[in-house]
């Protein structure tokens, strides 16, 4: 038998995965630190320890500077014993701790069968008291990996917690295990030493953390256990005071202000400024950034702000976290994106007025329903015209209330032109491709003739046979391949085109249209609509990439076009790195599918560099940088990807043209979208609202 340790060199792993032949101790030969054998292996153990402590100082400082702090007092050792000429036995020793033999494959056994006796899954919350092997600290991570596309590249993260009274013994398996993939992802939240338990109980009582649901202590000292389930329930008991506290303070706040308040907070009359908060999510891509800019603009006009967001991925937004952020900020005004109060916990605040900007057509936003309603103090934007005569609002929730137009800007402290930046790159194109598995990739990959055993299987609410479906989704395939690069940007954002696409999939081999769920034809679940959408955006760059054009490109889901691998950068952080990558470029690229007013379009305007985005029908326009901005004056538009090519040639040659128009670009955008004057835009529509209410 031998054991597959992570460790980092190939010598290393030569030597950890030796055979184990038992055998007594007596019978075998102890290797002493002044033997050759000794220190080769001792070199490779502590080179993978000093990688996992590298790692944990950008990771966990704090638990880094203390193990650092633990090996200067008490340097970590080995036992190793031969036999036969083979290793047999790695003791690792620590002060008074020691493990057992790593290379005993009944160790690795038995920890990983008990830890598989537990039954974690995804959405599991485990507390695990003590590191026993570092095998059980692996598995658990890997046990609770999340399988949905959405979830990873939202970095949705379901905690592990780990309360170790022994650091030592966590360290000690540093040695061993190279635990860097676990480390960056950050979601284990470690409890160490003598302060365990009051370093978890002050963690507990953070309203946005989760609680666990599984606590596994094989080993473990049956009265810390029990005391960590009391220490739990405590914390549970605490919470629900402070929400009972924070609850009365707010009731008691706001039922002293009067109706005259109101009246006159938004006039020039309230003598302070106002208190404004903003809700929003980090598994959200556009809407976090989107809530932040627009409270800087209420920034810039004087008002204090506050943004309600939670601060790591294992974390959840909860109404405990909302009504302890109102209690202690006492908001005169409340902004979301894309919710309307009822979905927010605001429950309690029926006095303050709330302003809803509106940026997707979701379900919540296009629903039916009766049973809720807009008061008159909610506030609703849309950042789209089209929708605003399209009938898209033309729904029971907003009878007898006005939708305003508020379009997306610029967050002018966070892009702007930077002269110091040398130009190295003559096309940048930043954005995220769909996860993968969310498309039609996979029936790309499925040779025809693997069509296998037929199966029922069913799609949404319809039922049907699975070779059929392989020979639907090829049909559907070949259309979409079958479309010039202008058609398949017509079919996307023609409602009656696109469902065309695989309606007559379906019926071709017998399945009556009607009865196939919209959501698969089109929309956030759809696999056509998600092909279709990376076709859109990858196939203008490998026309670029081919014709050699210097490109490169930054986003998630790119490695699914392998041609483009040599300009692929990874993803990109949003913001002031963003701006620097920008303003390195001679040419910017937005290539959104439905919109050409995208937040990409202003932020490239805002940097003063050339914006060179792809024209869309006015009809079917979301929102259109046409009404605000001339082509081939402020910004340069491209039809198809041979147009695309033909002008990013002429703009890398003709510098002066390229930076005449980035100019005049950058200037209508910062005196049009600058956050303030939407901000302003906001408050008079409210300030005009509430003064109306008698």
């Amino acid at each position: 038998m031998f054991l597959s340790f992570q460790v980092r060199s190939p010598m290393a792993e030569t030597m950890i995965m030796a055979e184990f032949s038992g055998g007594n101790m007596s019978s075998e030969q102890i290797l002493q630190p002044s033997d050759s054998r000794y220190r080769v292996m001792e070199k490779e153990l502590k080179q993978t320890l000093n990688v996992n402590l590298n790692c944990l100082d950008k990771t966990y400082p704090k638990m880094a500077s203390l193990f650092r702090n633990t090996i200067r007092k008490s340097p970590p050792s080995l036992k190793i014993a031969m036999l036969s000429g083979k290793v047999t036995s790695l003791v690792l020793v620590m002060g008074e701790y020691q493990s057992e033999n790593m290379l005993d494959p009944m160790f690795k056994i038995k920890s990983e069968e008990e830890i598989e006796s537990y039954g974690i899954k995804n959405g599991t919350v485990p507390l695990l008291f003590g590191v026993t092997s570092g095998y059980d600290l692996l598995m658990i991570h890997g046990l609770t990996e999340t399988s949905d596309p959405i979830h990873r590249d939202l970095r949705i993260e379901n905690p592990i917690y780990v309360i170790e009274i022994i650091p030592e013994r966590l360290l000690l398996y540093l040695l061993v295990f190279d635990m860097t993939s676990i480390f960056n992802r950050g979601k284990i939240s470690f409890f160490l030493g003598a302060l365990a338990l009051a370093d978890f109980a002050d963690y507990l009582m953070n309203p946005d953390v989760r609680y666990p649901d599984l606590l596994i202590y094989h080993g473990a000292d049956g009265r810390l256990v029990k005391g960590v389930r009391d220490l739990i329930d405590q914390c549970r008991i605490g919470l629900e005071k402070n929400f009972v506290k924070h609850m009365e303070d707010i009731k008691s706040y706001y039922r002293s202000l009067s109706a005259n308040h109101w009246r006159t907070c938004f006039g020039s009359n309230l003598g302070r400024p106002l208190r404004i908060i903003g809700l929003t999510s980090i598994y959200t891509t556009f809407l976090q950034y989107a809530t932040r800019d627009l409270l800087e603009g209420f920034k810039e006009l004087g008002h204090k702000i506050e943004i309600l967001i939670e601060h790591h991925h294992t974390h959840r937004l909860t109404n405990h976290s909302v009504y302890q952020r109102v209690s202690e900020f006492k908001p005169d005004l409340i902004l979301i994106l894309d919710h309307f109060r009822w979905e927010s916990n605001l429950g309690l605040l029926e006095d303050v007025p709330v302003v809803t900007w509106i940026q997707d057509v979701l379900d919540n936003i296009v629903t039916d329903r009766t049973d809720v309603r807009l008061t008159e103090r909610d506030f609703v934007f849309s950042f789209s015209k089209l929708w605003l005569r399209d009938g898209t609002f033309d729904r029971p929730l907003y009878r007898d209330k006005k939708i305003h137009f508020l379009p997306v800007g610029i967050n002018t402290s966070v892009y702007f032109p930077d002269k110091t930046q040398e130009k190295e790159i003559d096309c940048l194109y930043v954005t995220h491709l769909i996860n993968p598995t969310r498309t039609l990739l996979s029936h790309r990959s499925m040779p025809s003739a693997a069509m296998g055993e037929p199966r029922d299987i069913t799609i949404g609410g319809l039922k049907t046979d699975s070779i059929v479906m392989k020979k639907v989704f090829r049909s559907i395939i070949n259309k979409i391949d079958s479309l010039t690069y202008r058609q398949l940007c017509e079919y996307f954002i023609r409602h009656d085109l696109f469902h065309s696409i695989g309606l007559e999939a379906f019926e071709k081999y017998g399945i009556d249209g009607s009865t196939v769920p919209k959501e698969f034809l089109s929309g956030f679940n759809s696999p056509i609509h998600m092909e279709v959408l990376s076709m859109i955006k990858a196939l203008p760059m490998i026309h670029l990439f081919k014709n050699g054009i210097n490109i490169k490109i930054y986003g998630n889901n790119w490695d699914r076009y392998t041609e483009l691998k040599p300009v692929l950068q990874g993803p990109a952080g949003n913001g002031l790195e963003l701006n620097r990558l920008m303003n390195k470029s001679r040419i910017c690229i937005s290539n959104s599918a439905g919109t050409t007013l995208h937040m990409r379009a202003l932020e490239i305007l805002g940097s003063g560099n050339l914006l060179l985005t792809r024209k869309i029908p006015r009809e079917y326009d979301t929102a259109s940088l046409f009404d605000y901005f001339t082509d081939g004056e402020d910004f340069v538009s491209f039809e198809d990807e041979d147009d695309l090519l033909v002008k990013v040639k002429y703009l890398i040659e003709n510098e002066s043209v390229r930076n005449t128009i980035a100019e005049r670009g950058y200037k209508k955008a910062c005196l049009t979208f600058g956050y303030a004057s939407l901000a302003r835009k906001v408050l008079g529509v409210v300030a005009e609202g509430m003064a109306a209410i008698a």
